[in-house]
């Protein structure tokens, strides 16, 4: 979608997805002597390690997240926003969960996984994290924007987190996550079911998120 949107075949796009277990790492960590060695352990345990080209630090995915991706332009602001273009994607993402009876809002979560001003936080809870990556487009005005959410869902956070832990010791980061610093939705919406959860949270973030792009500028 972002190649897309670099070369103007297309304006914008969405996807909604889950996936296997993995650790997500920005490049720059890839380079760390000790990388090669906690990446083959930690494949071996069920936790393959993936580098990725946005920054941040090390993100689990697991089936039991939901992942939001989508490509769109800045809408030719001189200078761009980066600021201005993450409360813009946050905004439809905390619409969805109020849609689900969940208040949210954008924050720093001490002691969260790739913690930064734009996770989504319930309570001081992380219940999601955002990441952008920015590319300027061939020969159209404006900037290329994909934007990515991982929102907990029906998640075992112990397992997820000690993967985590375990993966960063190894590499020799002395930053330890903990489980009590994020929140399920499957603990926000108790009364839904697994099967229920995933289908609510994928409608309301398709609702919102299309009526997001369908207003968005196109430069």
């Amino acid at each position: 979608m972002l190649d897309q949107v670099v070369a103007g075949t297309r304006t914008q796009g969405y996807l909604l997805w889950r996936g296997r277990r993995a650790l997500t790492v920005p490049r720059t960590l890839s380079r760390q002597n000790r990388f090669k060695s906690a990446a083959r352990l930690m494949t071996a345990r069920g936790w393959p390690v993936v580098v990725r080209q946005t920054g941040g630090a090390v993100a689990p995915l697991s089936p039991g997240l939901l992942n939001v991706a989508m490509a769109f332009t800045d809408g030719g602001m001189h200078p761009p926003s980066i600021e201005n273009t993450y409360r813009a994607f946050c905004a439809p993402l905390i619409a969805a969960l109020a849609s689900m009876g969940i208040s949210a809002s954008c924050g720093p979560v001490a002691g969260s996984f790739c913690d930064g001003n734009f996770n989504l936080v319930v309570d001081g809870r992380k219940v999601a994290g955002t990441a952008m990556r920015w590319r300027r487009r061939n020969g159209h005005a404006g900037t290329a924007v994909l934007a990515h959410a991982v929102v907990l869902c029906a998640e075992d956070l112990p397992a997820l987190i000690s993967a985590t832990n375990s993966f960063q010791t190894r590499c020799g980061l002395t930053a330890q996550l903990k489980v009590d610093s994020h929140v399920a939705l499957s603990v926000l919406c108790p009364h839904l079911n697994s099967a229920t959860l995933y289908q609510t949270a994928a409608r309301e973030l398709t609702d919102t998120i299309e009526g997001f792009l369908a207003d968005r500028p196109h430069p």
